[in-house]
């Protein structure tokens, strides 16, 4: 019997992401807060989660953030994806983040 091979991302270097409309952010001691209000569900993120929430209040491709983000920090495009992937698969599960179109 064949195993399930593990479950792949909905996100791809295509697809489009941006914060969820609606959600509120602040910037508190450094970090950026995002928060929905209606469902009590937010984040506290660091230097580099501020700086993609920063980039994604606009829609913009997970490929496109990822040179953005490569431009900043010593990281290559491959394990930039593969950081950034889950990170932002965390904030759209907690309802901060979406697909856009």
């Amino acid at each position: 019997m064949t195993q399930p091979g593990p479950t792949s991302s909905v996100l791809s270097p295509e697809t489009l992401v941006r914060i969820r409309p609606g959600i509120l952010t602040a910037e508190m001691d450094g970090e950026t807060v995002l928060l929905d209000a209606e469902s009590g569900a937010y984040s506290a993120l660091g230097s580099t989660g501020s700086r993609i929430a920063a980039m994604i209040a606009e829609p913009v491709s997970l490929g496109d953030l990822c040179r953005r983000l490569t431009a900043i920090y010593a990281v290559d495009p491959e394990t930039c994806l593969a950081d950034v992937t889950p990170f932002l698969e965390g904030l759209i599960g907690d309802g901060l983040v979406d697909i856009a179109g």
